[in-house]
């Protein structure tokens, strides 16, 4: 999911519509869409979720390409989900040519393959309209009423996290170009790709860990630990704020009654 919200056609953009710009009432939102994946019972309810993220990315001024794009990389492990599941689960055959695919089996994997595609989705919206501030001022807000002490360390992860994530992702396409010039293949079968992703583990974690201590000498001479406080200032919440929530909330209630039957 991180590494599809992190598509350069997908990065955080001024525009969000009626999308809350306040970054706790962000968080309770997208959670509620998180929730309703796994809670709500009934494909079509969960349809009707998935259709609500795809309103989310018009609201988020995210281009049709980037839609076009997740769902490219996701609809291949969805329909793996489908495939697994009308074979593993026991039950009515679908068809009585094919005794070994079971109806409930196919019915099982579409429900878990739609989940996954809301969970997709949703958060591609999120990482498209939040940036890493917002994200460190969204988990402190969840953490302060336990431990304001615990609330700014947390946000002080969350907020080096969001910005390590595109550098790892960058070096990933950096070692990726520099192993295909040395004639490592990474096109072809999915035992072809395989094979070429070997040649990333090594350069991949040799250049995590030296990114990390780099990262970690960074925030020790900024002194981020101290001014991480500054950042999590709350501008006022305004009523579009509370209109995305209650729209959230409204969407996955009426998923919940409309298909419960």
């Amino acid at each position: 999911m991180t590494q599809l919200a992190n598509d350069p056609s997908i990065q955080p953009r001024g525009r969000r519509g009626f999308i809350a710009r306040d970054p706790r009432c962000l968080m309770a939102g997208f959670a509620l869409v998180a929730a309703a994946a796994f809670a709500l019972p009934r494909t079509w309810g969960l349809v009707a979720v998935l259709l609500y993220t795809l309103v989310l990315h018009g609201a988020a001024g995210l281009p049709l390409a980037s839609v076009v794009r997740t769902a490219a990389r996701t609809l291949p492990f969805a329909a793996l989900i489908v495939v697994v599941n009308a074979l593993l689960v026991e039950g009515e055959p679908l068809v009585a040519a094919l005794p070994f695919i079971s109806r409930e089996g196919v019915t099982s994997g579409v429900h878990a393959s739609v989940r996954v595609l809301v969970l997709v989705f949703g958060a591609v919206v999120f990482f498209a309209v939040a940036p890493a501030e917002d994200i460190a001022k969204g988990v402190a807000a969840l953490v302060s009423p336990f431990s304001k002490r615990l609330s700014r360390r947390v946000a002080m992860y969350a907020f080096l996290s969001a910005g390590f994530v595109p550098l790892f992702l960058d070096e990933i396409r950096r070692i990726t170009i520099a192993q295909r010039f040395r004639g490592g293949g990474f096109e072809g079968g999915l035992v072809q790709r395989l094979r070429g992703a070997r040649l990333l583990v090594v350069p991949l974690v040799l250049s995590a860990v030296h990114r990390s201590a780099g990262l970690a000498a960074a925030v020790e001479i900024r002194r981020i630990r101290s001014t991480i406080a500054g950042i999590l200032v709350f501008e006022k919440t305004v009523w579009k704020d509370y209109l995305f929530v209650a729209g959230t909330a409204l969407v996955v209630a009426a998923a919940w009654f409309v298909f419960q039957r």
